[in-house]
């Protein structure tokens, strides 16, 4: 087992070749950083207000920071440079993100007793709207794919797994 120190307690951690991509937390704020095993947090990504965990979701290319706080998924090249954010300010708790395997598009869970899953595109521009939802899902949490394009998504409360198809 190698540690690699780090500056605050961390929530998650990726790698994509030899770039290290974490969130840690401090007393009242998250921050996401961009860095390599020597120097794991060289470039501070976003930084906000401590409200709940938002997730973290890394590709080959991009990187998907969720705040939140502010009710934004912010979208990065794995370099680090901000290319644009995704409104989610219309979800009741926005919860889990997940960059899809092509790369094209992303899913965020919203978390609540009727919760839904978003799929969006990723592509700027100023108005996002999901490409399609799926509704009635009972607390959506952290949701994941596989090869063939299957959805799984975690249900905090009812000790289940959805499985939704890749047209949702």
């Amino acid at each position: 087992i190698k540690k690699i120190n780090i500056t605050d307690k961390a929530v998650s951690a990726y790698t994509v070749g030899d770039t290290l991509i974490t969130k840690v937390i401090n007393d009242d704020t998250y921050s996401a950083y961009i860095g390599t095993e020597s120097n794991p947090q060289q470039t501070l990504l976003h930084q906000y207000k401590r409200i709940y965990i938002g997730q973290l979701s890394v590709s080959d290319s991009m990187i998907a920071d969720m705040d939140r706080a502010s009710k934004q998924l912010m979208i990065y090249t794995i370099t680090g440079n901000h290319l644009y954010n995704i409104d989610i300010s219309y979800m009741s708790q926005p919860e889990g993100v997940h960059i899809l395997p092509a790369g094209d598009s992303v899913l965020v869970s919203d978390w609540e007793d009727e919760g839904e899953v978003r799929k969006y595109k990723l592509q700027a521009g100023d108005h996002h709207q999901p490409v399609w939802r799926c509704t009635g899902l009972t607390f959506p949490v952290g949701i994941t794919s596989d090869q063939s394009g299957l959805i799984y998504v975690v249900s905090y409360t009812e000790k289940k797994i959805y499985q939704i198809s890749p047209q949702g």
